[in-house]
């Protein structure tokens, strides 16, 4: 019969340590709680456990407490527009889900600000840098312009005129330079549609 070991006086003193600084509601706090009754049975940290326990330690070191509040003070509209830029993007693509869902509610409302580690995943990759670029640009055709495609592919040589440049991210579908949501209505048409910034020219009239 085995005997009970007495607790890791070390490790339920690391444990006791953290856990005022760790939220309620995170996955932190539900290993802590776990391990800690683990540990009132006598049974030691596994290796896997105390690596865990040492990566919540650094999550909530002093050092990365006040990285979080330079992070929070730094907050601005620019980082609010792109982080809102990409995460709308996302909420259609489905990337990136546990990361937008965690701030924008059931409504699609902006709530809370994101980690620093959070904002760099979504914001500053090659996709999403490229979409915020083509939305913050300044239009290439102002509404009420004339043009026309400048694609064989899609040129039937009538000239359209802008209807609408959007900023809305759901409505992109590529992140090429150029690829603004663009709203156009043909001439002779009823009915506008939507196509890409890229996809037209200047409609020169025929003297």
């Amino acid at each position: 019969m085995s005997e009970d070991r007495p607790p890791d006086a070390t490790a339920q003193a690391r444990i006791k340590k953290v856990f005022p600084r760790v939220s309620e509601n995170s996955w932190d706090f539900k290993f802590l709680t776990s391990v800690a009754q683990q540990m009132e049975k006598g049974r030691t940290l596994s290796p896997g456990q105390d690596n865990c326990l040492r990566q919540i330690e650094g999550r909530h070191s002093d050092e990365a407490i006040n990285a979080a509040e330079e992070w929070k003070a730094s907050w601005d509209e620019e980082k609010e527009r792109n982080f809102t830029i990409a995460a709308r993007y996302y909420m259609t693509s489905g990337y990136y889900s546990s990361i937008v869902h965690k701030y924008f509610d059931a409504n699609s409302k902006r709530q809370g600000i994101p980690y620093q580690k959070e904002y760099g995943k979504i914001v500053n990759n090659k996709y999403a840098t490229a979409i915020i670029a083509n939305l913050t640009s300044e239009p290439k055709f102002h509404a009420g312009s004339w043009v026309i495609h400048n694609s064989k592919q899609f040129n039937d040589g009538k000239p359209m005129t802008i209807i609408e440049n959007s900023d809305d991210p759901t409505k992109v579908s590529s992140y090429a330079k150029g690829a603004r949501p663009v709203r156009v209505l043909k001439a002779g048409d009823m009915i506008p549609y939507w196509t890409e910034e890229r996809f037209l020219k200047k409609y020169k009239r025929k003297k």
